[in-house]
């Protein structure tokens, strides 16, 4: 204040007349302004100076102001602080969901719940502006959902209980809960025809030796035969008071058996539908019958003990009764040689029997729900079960050794058969659908799984497209990870590979090995592109991990 007095006193003070007060009312005028708090004209009025005067004039207004500045400016970084804690509490919650969701994904796949398997991995899905939390397990649980050798899906209007490949390898038929015969291309799902005439369920469908006719089982209590081209009804056969619940063309195509819920087993003339012979089982309802490849016997499989009975198929005597004391019998295929014979029981159990001897040769286990199928492949080396846990799985013949479970119906397995090359395999279910296999791509996708197998160790590109995998001795793969199919491999290696990572883009792929060593590869190509040598003190074992900018050994042991 005192400076502002001496500024008001200099300038009336002052020679220059212009630069003095012009009246005595000014320089009045000037200390009022200073008594009152207000800038004076004896000052430069800097943008300072007038803001410092009405700060004093209004102290208590601009310490409420700047209170409630403080205040807002409190609350806005309080704000954004919560904001941020809780989009981190979010970002914490989803990946805490997403582990929860592929866990139950996990879950679903192994007791083959295709459908919780796919909403679970919809779910995981971001919505627009979310972080993909997706990594290497969501895609490789997409592929076992999506591509695990499933060809196509052939979709019915109602639960499919049957269905057969025709010997020629180019149709499908199928039996629906509709009454109705559906006939597809078996090259590409294209439906040819649908067949009415039943006024039942059709249990079994069959073709003959030439597929050109094709019989049916049905509810209704007859079997009627179709011309395949035409789809003509040929003749029906018309005897069994029960549900005809199996057929079954002998090898020349002449003749004809068929199984029912009345407990009987009956063979027809193919020509005339004339019955040739009724043979009483004696063993509850006949849930499945098969010819020999040669034709001289037949199988069938019983609802009673004994489950499985052997027949002399030209007198119709029983030769032979098969374990009284599983289950029911609830599905019969020969061996292509007919040397042997595969059943599969409600018990979740399916056996294999030398004919000759009745010898138990094999037995497989692993279904969680009862056989509802059997099929050998027509070299004989494989056998398909279908089982109402919903998976088909694959076994060796000879050993009983499981080799692939096939997973992606919603229901129960009815009914399978195997393309006459072995190359695909078509089942049934009452979730609508049959759906094609391609068996070369279920049995290479399975053993890529195989830990201590085939692969030793392991590892998805981030994008999950890609495994590369350490093969014994020394090389290192990298394969499709839908089809298993080699897409390079490094080749004759001195050191054995120990550890493998891909880079962060999948691009590059870097391998450590025996010997204090590592290898830089192009991904897509398999060239070698460097290769990193460590201290000698260092021994063979390598942990190698990808950085944002390269590459470090992650653990090693000191010799």
């Amino acid at each position: 204040m005192t400076e502002e007095l001496d500024n008001i006193v200099l300038m009336a003070l002052r020679k220059d007349p212009q630069q003095r007060y012009s009246s005595v009312e000014q320089l009045s005028e000037d200390l009022r302004r200073y008594l009152a708090g207000e800038p004076i004209l004896a000052r430069t009025a800097t943008l300072r100076y007038r803001i410092g005067k009405f700060v004093r004039r209004n102290q208590l207004a601009v310490a409420a102001a700047v209170l409630i500045l403080l205040t807002l400016i409190g609350g806005i970084i309080g704000t954004t602080w919560q904001a941020r804690v809780a989009q981190a509490q979010a970002r914490a919650n989803r990946r805490l969901a997403y582990a929860g969701q592929m866990h139950q994904a996990k879950q679903a796949w192994e007791i083959a719940n295709m459908e919780q398997l796919g909403d679970l991995l919809e779910q995981s899905k971001p919505q627009p502006g979310e972080e993909d939390l997706r990594g290497f397990e969501w895609y490789h649980l997409w592929r076992l959902a999506y591509r695990h050798g499933e060809r196509f899906s052939l979709p019915h209007p109602s639960d499919v209980w049957a269905v057969a490949y025709s010997p020629d390898g180019q149709r499908i038929a199928s039996g629906c809960a509709d009454n109705k015969l559906h006939m597809w291309d078996a090259a590409t799902g294209h439906q040819l025809a649908t067949l009415s005439g039943h006024t039942g369920n059709i249990w079994a469908v069959a073709f003959s030796p030439d597929s050109q006719r094709i019989v049916t089982a049905s509810g209704d209590r007859t079997a009627k035969l179709w011309d395949v081209a035409t789809g003509r009804e040929l003749v029906t056969f018309n005897g069994h008071t029960n549900q005809v619940t199996s057929v079954a063309f002998a090898p020349d195509g002449k003749t004809l058996a068929t199984g029912s819920r009345d407990t009987t087993l009956k063979l027809w003339d193919v020509a005339t539908a004339r019955e040739l012979l009724t043979i009483p089982t004696n063993a509850g309802w006949v849930n499945a019958v098969a010819f020999s490849p040669d034709g001289r016997l037949l199988a069938t499989g019983h609802s009673g003990a004994p489950n499985v009975k052997l027949w002399d198929a030209a007198t119709g005597r029983e030769l032979r009764a098969f374990n009284e004391f599983l289950s029911v019998g609830s599905s019969v295929a020969f061996a292509p040689d007919g040397k042997s014979l595969a059943v599969g029981y409600r018990n979740r159990l399916s056996q294999l029997f030398e004919v000759s001897s009745g010898k138990l040769l094999a037995t497989f286990k692993g279904h969680t729900g009862e056989i509802k199928a059997v099929a050998l492949s027509p070299d004989g080396k494989l056998l398909a079960t279908g089982s109402a846990d919903r998976t088909v799985k694959l076994w060796q013949a000879a050993t009983g050794e499981e080799v692939a479970t096939l997973k992606g119906h919603l229901g129960q397995i009815w009914s399978l058969a195997f393309a006459p090359d072995g190359k695909s395999l078509i089942t049934s279910s009452d979730d609508h659908t049959a759906r094609l296999w391609d068996i070369s791509i279920a049995l290479e996708f399975t053993t890529l799984k195989v830990v201590g197998g085939q692969y030793a160790f392991a590892k998805f590109s981030p994008d999950g497209r890609k495994l590369a995998a350490k093969d014994f001795p020394n090389y290192a793969k990298l394969l499709d990870a839908a089809t298993g199919r080699n897409s390079w491999f490094s080749g004759g290696q001195a050191d054995e590979v120990m550890s493998l990572a891909f880079a962060p883009d999948g691009k590059k792929l870097v391998t450590g090995q025996r010997g204090s060593m590592a290898k830089l590869w192009d991904a897509a190509t398999g060239q070698e592109l460097m290769t990193f040598k460590g201290p000698r003190h260092w021994s063979s074992l390598w942990r190698i991990h990808p950085t944002a900018k390269g590459w470090r050994r992650r653990v090693g042991t000191k010799q």
